[in-house]
């Protein structure tokens, strides 16, 4: 299994500086389950994506999705590769994966492409997003 998180690890990291593109699900341009869906269907062969969404999923509609492709565990137990679940505004709707030093990938709609950023730093704003940690099927 640690191979296997170093692939997800490696293949997020590929993606850094790739355009945000809302709906989008190629090196072209991704938005965060564009992200999840690539990363994870080239590492681990996940293959069902979700885009029956809308411009702002709703945080029920992430929940429901998320649960079908992942299981929910404690930040404690969060390991590289691993999805972070994130608050856009006041809603629990972004996600990003989780590399090693306790960094985060995923697409920040303010710069526009695909970021690293760290979440070891307690007083970090970045930190106060997260919302829950979730565990794919198969890793």
């Amino acid at each position: 299994m640690e191979n296997i998180r170093k692939q997800v690890s490696a293949t997020a990291k590929s993606y850094i500086g790739t355009s945000v593109k809302s709906h989008g699900r190629s090196r072209c341009g991704v938005d965060c389950a564009g992200l999840l869906y690539l990363v994870f269907r080239e590492t681990i062969g996940v293959d069902r994506d979700f885009h029956d969404y809308g411009e702002r999923p709703t945080s029920a509609f992430v929940y429901r999705m998320i649960k079908h492709y992942a299981d929910r565990i404690q930040g404690a137990e969060a390991l590289v590769g691993d999805v972070v679940l994130l608050n856009a505004g006041n809603h629990s709707t972004h996600f990003g994966i989780l590399v090693p030093d306790k960094r985060v990938i995923y697409p920040d709609v303010r710069t526009g492409v695909v970021v690293e950023h760290a979440l070891s730093v307690r007083t970090s704003r970045f930190r106060l997003r997260v919302v829950a940690y979730f565990r794919m099927k198969g890793i």
